[in-house]
């Protein structure tokens, strides 16, 4: 196992807080596994989008009984662990740097010597395990000092155990980790494995799998996430802790829990959506073409979940009928009425059976044009043919008409023809489109 090293104490934060020590844990491999060698992760689009932000802090209270060992003997299990767990989530020993030859390309980069900054600090102030711990609300300066911050250079994890008072047997565990190393599913997994390192556990818990080949690469992404303007990355800043904040616990009980788990596992209410848009605040704007309207209207349903109240069961275990809410019951009425109307107007048919049978007649009345039109132009050709011409007996050249094309009234939006392709066509009958 790697020795942790010693470092000068930084200096005090002011107060009754007192940093004893610093240490440094590197990575210690176990029997018969080789040392780690310099390795380089590099960081992905999902990873650097929070480059810019502020790293992650979290403080766990430990209150130590009568049967415990002593603060000292934890602190130092505490830190052999930590270097144990640290082999195999080695990039967080390392540090975050820019690839080199890269302009916009972070990575993860660990070679033999990195380490982890582990502080033991002191806190003196008479302000108790107990009291930290508490529901009732507290102040946040209280709470702050007590999660460490990142050495520079690069680093992604700091640690720090403050000894509590009452009597040396309160203990606060202070973890502070940049989001682009790991996000909220991969410190949790390194904190369980660093626990069940620590309290002694025979099977640790599976190591994480460390390789960027599952995610496939977008450059255009990246460089969108990477090239975020100041302004963007400011709005990532760490708000300043003050004095007058109050940090408050709400403990959530199994009956409330499995209340919200039925309420969200209830039946919804699907609501049409042109239904919303009538109860809605803001009109309708008003629609002017027939374009505009079917795309504004669309004709399927938009499911809207509305959940209804859990009513927990009679005396005998027996579920009780759900009721719909008093505010919601004069709509769900209407809205009802309107779906028996409009079945009832459409023989009780469904929907997808009349929009079937629509296309089949859209479809009918368009092959029936196309037939029309091509046997009304094998009339009028055979028609013309068979006509002399005013001289000579000759048959007059008569244009072509094309096959397949829709013959329309004059009247319903159809073009004009000339005064000479009218002449030719004999000029009785309606004026029709070739």
């Amino acid at each position: 196992m790697a020795p942790a090293t010693q470092m000068a104490a930084p200096p005090p934060r002011g107060g009754s807080f007192r940093v004893l020590r610093t240490a440094r844990v590197a990575p210690s491999s176990p029997d018969g596994v080789p040392s780690l060698r310099q390795r380089a992760v590099p960081l992905t689009f999902l990873d650097a989008m929070w480059l810019p932000t502020p790293p992650v802090d979290r403080v766990f209270l430990y209150r130590l009984g009568a049967a415990d060992d002593d603060v000292d003997a934890v602190l130092s299990r505490l830190a052999d662990s930590l270097s144990r767990v640290l082999h195999v989530f080695y990039p967080l020993a390392g540090r975050l740097r820019l690839t080199p030859g890269k302009t916009n390309r972070y990575e993860l980069f660990y070679q033999p010597g990195d380490a982890v900054a582990f502080t033991v600090a002191e806190h003196d102030d008479g302000v108790g395990v107990d009291e930290l711990a508490a529901d009732d609300p507290r102040e946040v300066a209280k709470i702050a000092p007590l999660a460490p911050e990142l050495p520079d250079g690069g680093a992604v994890l700091a640690v720090q155990a403050t000894v509590l008072p009452p009597a040396r047997r309160g203990l606060a565990l202070g973890v502070t980790v940049h989001h682009a190393a790991c996000d909220g599913s991969s410190s949790t997994h390194f904190l369980h494995t660093w626990a069940a390192a620590c309290a002694g556990a025979v099977v640790l818990p599976k190591p994480p799998v460390i390789d960027r080949t599952f995610i496939r690469e977008r450059e255009d992404l990246y460089d969108i996430m990477v090239n975020r303007t100041k302004e963007e990355s400011d709005k990532f800043s760490s708000p300043d802790v003050a004095d007058n904040k109050l940090l408050a616990t709400f403990t959530l009980s199994g009956e409330i829990l499995q209340n919200i788990k039925d309420i969200v596992a209830a039946p919804s209410v699907h609501v049409h959506r042109r239904d919303v848009r009538r109860h809605m605040a803001v009109p309708h704007p008003r629609r002017t073409s027939k374009r505009r309207r079917s795309r504004e209207q669309p004709s399927k349903p938009w499911p809207c979940p509305l959940r209804l109240p859990h009513r927990s069961p009679g005396a005998d275990g027996t579920p009780r009928p759900r009721q719909v809410p008093r505010q919601l019951r004069r709509a769900m009425l209407r809205l009802g009425a309107q779906e028996r109307d409009r079945r009832r107007r459409r023989g009780g048919r469904p929907l997808h059976d009349l929009r079937r049978d629509r296309r089949r007649h859209r479809r009918r009345n368009e092959i029936r044009s196309r037939l029309l039109g091509e046997v009304q132009g094998a009339r009028q050709r055979d028609e013309h043919e068979r006509r002399p011409a005013a001289s000579g007996g000759r048959v007059a050249e008569v244009p072509r008409v094309r096959r397949g094309l829709w013959v329309r009234e004059a009247d319903e939006g159809g073009r004009r023809v000339r005064g000479e392709d009218r002449g030719d066509l004999g000029g009785g009958g309606p004026r029709r489109r070739h």
